[in-house]
């Protein structure tokens, strides 16, 4: 078959004439006294004696006198290594999964000794199972060590912000949220209120339905009482770590009144912020509310759906782009465990920034959502660009364009233009000594 044929590689070697003298010397040169043509002639003696040919001369009638030859030591010489060349470049992507990533860039401090604490709870997170692991999990814990309890109970959306705003944090060592990531978000926004800054550390008990910071904090999913047992004994083993926030500066949902809050988790604007509305509306469901309402939303897309034109700035650099998606975080996961910024730390000084920098379709969108829940590898697809921000983010819809709604942390706060200042080592956070990398 022709393609058969196509696959064999010939060698063709091209082999130099010798250099070496040959091993006998050559024939004499034939005698130039013969005529073309004609027979050569030999002269014969014409006497008819015969001459005495002297005796062959054998090797055992020839004395050789020995000789003494002086054979040089021969050194091995190893040849000079060539000169460095340029850096060996690292290997080309996969263009599949990216690797599992260590949540901290540093190590835990030296351990503070915790004696008492507060707890901010919300006793309806989790299927309104928060009052019981503050009841039967928490408190008995707690009390177990020797650790002193403050528990105070949020009543509404909001109200965990006042809370640690206000709370008396006098010889309390650790700030502790119970619930979900929205009740942790509350919980650093008043904290990050206060002044002057108090010195006790954050502590978190994941009792939410997602738990996204936490998976992070502790390398795998985080959801049940087994989970919360693990946060105690963390927040008792009083390790911590220096963890980075962002500042916002936006508008309520009002499109008129400044607002400014921090965010430890993520920032999202355009399709994201749709899900998560829908996805609210449908809390009887768990933790599948999330897929089952993406899935929805994007089939959805083929009803005309469009992009909003943007101008988003990253430390300086200005972008133009159709904001279908935009992710700004903090750490790796949103929902239960999807990978969005897959190469997200905790510590590292920087916010991670995944967006889609035009309009994308429903084919797309799918394509999109399924290289997501394969645990990232849309990170290398070009239907989405990957940057870093160290220090300041802005995003805003063109002229004459609606703004944005932006999602922080799990709840839907305010809306376009944005400015986002990079806080590194903003919070000191209670942590394992040694998390897994997801």
């Amino acid at each position: 078959m022709a393609s058969e044929v196509g696959e064999v590689a010939v060698a063709v070697v091209d082999t130099p004439a010798s250099t070496e003298a040959p091993e006998y010397p050559p024939p004499p040169p034939a005698s130039t006294e013969a005529q073309e043509g004609s027979a050569a002639v030999v002269d014969m003696p014409t006497s008819t004696e015969m001459k005495e040919v002297p005796a062959p001369v054998t090797p055992e009638a020839v004395e050789i006198p020995a000789v003494a030859v002086e054979i040089p030591e021969v050194v091995a010489v190893t040849p000079a290594s060539p000169p460095p060349g340029p850096p060996e470049a690292p290997p080309a992507s996969t263009k599949g999964k990216p690797p599992l990533l260590a949540p901290f860039t540093t190590a835990a401090s030296e351990a503070i000794s915790v004696k008492k604490v507060v707890v901010i709870y919300n006793p309806v997170s989790g299927g309104k199972r928060g009052q019981k692991l503050m009841d039967n999990v928490v408190n008995p814990a707690f009390k177990e060590a020797g650790v002193e309890v403050v528990a105070l109970a949020t009543q509404h959306s909001g109200h965990g912000v006042g809370l640690a705003e206000t709370a008396d944090l006098t010889g309390v060592d650790a700030l502790c949220a119970l619930g979900g990531d929205g009740t942790l978000s509350e919980v650093i926004n008043g904290f990050m209120r206060r002044e002057p800054q108090p010195s006790c550390a954050i502590g978190f008990l994941p009792g939410g339905t997602g738990n996204t910071f936490m998976h992070d904090v502790m390398g795998k999913k985080q959801r049940g009482e087994a989970a919360v047992r693990a946060a105690v004994a963390v927040i008792m083993g009083g390790l911590t770590r220096k963890v980075d926030l962002s500042r916002l500066e936006c508008f309520g949902p009002d499109g008129t009144t400044p607002l400014t809050r921090y965010s430890i988790n993520i920032v999202t604007a355009g399709f994201g912020v749709v899900i998560n509305a829908k996805a609210e509306t449908r809390r009887w469901m768990g933790p599948a509310r999330y897929s089952f309402t993406q899935t929805l939303e994007i089939v959805k897309l083929a009803f005309g759906r469009k992009s909003p034109p943007c101008t988003f700035t990253i430390d300086g650099e200005k972008h133009e782009f159709g904001c279908f998606v935009i992710c700004m975080m903090n750490n790796k996961h949103t929902g239960a465990s999807i990978r969005v910024c897959p190469r997200a730390q905790l510590d590292d000084g920087k916010i991670d920034i995944m967006y889609t920098p035009s309009h994308i379709g429903v084919l797309k969108a799918l394509k999109l959502d399924g290289m997501i829940k394969a645990g990232g590898k849309h990170i290398h697809d070009k239907l989405v660009s990957y940057k870093f921000a160290t220090s300041s983010i802005e995003l805003a819809t063109a002229a004459g364009q609606p703004p944005l709604e932006l999602m922080v942390d799990g709840d839907i706060i305010g809306v376009t233009p944005l400015k986002t200042t990079v806080l590194p080592a903003a919070l000191t956070l209670l942590t394992p000594g040694q998390s897994p990398p997801s």
